[in-house]
């Protein structure tokens, strides 16, 4: 049953690519097809998900779980990266230094914090407290540590005695570790494509209603007495 879920699961994922490519084309022609520096770094994180999913799903298909979770993590780190340009005071800013070769994590937000992955995971997890569980976790399978070592490594204790039996696997594909961890990786990764897409869209919203964007922020203020956060997307939405 768990395998049968697994397959469904890839086939969801998969399907997000034909989203990945119409958000592209939307991008592209979004204010007369004018460029701006946030359109670069939208086409290269458009770029890396998609082939991030391509392998991710191979990966899975071969039982590879210890390949295909690092993915995951650099799915997040997507997701995380592009998200950055809304907290910070000028998207088109920060992608040029991306552009020129400044890392993230040395750029900061409105608030004049560092932008960090692990602070940038804080910061989205106030949105989806999943978020900053799932960076950890699948922070552990980028470098060799404990996660490793238990996927091949399977305890079991008797029925009698106090020692445990242990048996250890060396090879390519399946492990110990059990399909329902599958199922688990693959809706998580399902969720951070999801969101990330969620972004791309709005910037691609932003790009081709700039004047509608403007008035919907003069509302907002109007009725809340600031300008509207990254957290505020549902309140804005009503707005209109």
């Amino acid at each position: 049953m768990e395998r049968k879920k697994i397959n469904e699961h890839l086939l969801e994922l998969q399907s997000r690519t034909e989203g990945h490519l119409n958000l592209g084309k939307d991008m592209l022609k979004a204010d007369n097809s004018a460029m701006y520096p946030l359109d670069f770094l939208a086409a290269a994180a458009l770029y890396r998900s998609l082939n991030l999913i391509s392998g991710f799903c191979k990966l899975i298909e071969e039982d590879n779980f210890i390949a295909a979770a690092p993915l995951l993590r650099l799915q997040i780190d997507t997701y995380l990266r592009f998200f950055a340009a809304f907290i910070v005071n000028d998207p088109h800013i920060f992608a040029e230094n991306i552009f020129k070769g400044e890392h993230v994590n040395k750029q900061k937000d409105k608030d004049g914090k560092r932008m960090t992955d692990r602070y940038l995971a804080e910061k989205l997890s106030e949105l989806e407290p999943w978020v900053i569980n799932v960076y950890k976790q699948t922070s552990g399978y980028i470098h060799l540590s404990d996660k490793h070592i238990f996927s091949v490594l399977n305890l079991s204790k008797p029925s009698s005695g106090d020692r445990l039996i242990g048996m250890l696997k060396i090879g390519k594909g399946r492990s110990f570790i059990p399909e329902k961890a599958y199922l688990e990786m693959i809706e998580a990764f399902i969720a951070a494509t999801d969101l990330f897409l969620k972004y791309i869209s709005g910037w691609i919203y932003t790009k081709a209603n700039p004047e509608k964007v403007k008035k919907l922020e003069e509302k907002f203020k109007e009725k809340y007495g600031r300008l509207p956060t990254y957290k505020d997307f549902p309140d804005i939405e009503e707005l209109e």
